[in-house]
């Protein structure tokens, strides 16, 4: 077995895969209403699902390598900020979902 994707829930995965594409360069492969697949440029592949009696997914997290400057162009792209504690090298943001994004600096 190799690793395929992570997987995020969204209930309108075009429109949340749109915004992912926009704030972190991601490349669209498909986008549906109810499904949609990102691809990252070191090859990764984030997975937007709409839940369904065949597809209970849930809130997901992903961990990214960032700048701190990167922060804020997240807070002003949708995204909130739900942890950031003084002197740790990371902080936590949610998407309007629920998915969780950690920023590793």
């Amino acid at each position: 077995m190799e690793f395929y994707s992570c997987n995020l829930k969204a209930n309108d995965c075009k429109q949340m895969a749109a915004l992912y594409a926009e704030v972190f360069a991601w490349q669209i492969l498909q986008a549906s209403e109810k499904h949609a697949e990102l691809l990252c440029p070191q090859g990764t592949r984030i997975l937007f699902n709409k839940p369904s009696k065949a597809c209970p997914v849930q809130a997901g997290t992903i961990t990214l390598k960032a700048k701190l400057g990167d922060l804020p162009k997240l807070l002003h792209s949708q995204f909130t900020l739900e942890s950031q504690e003084e002197g740790f090298p990371y902080v936590s943001v949610l998407d309007r979902e629920g998915n969780l994004i950690w920023l590793y600096f």
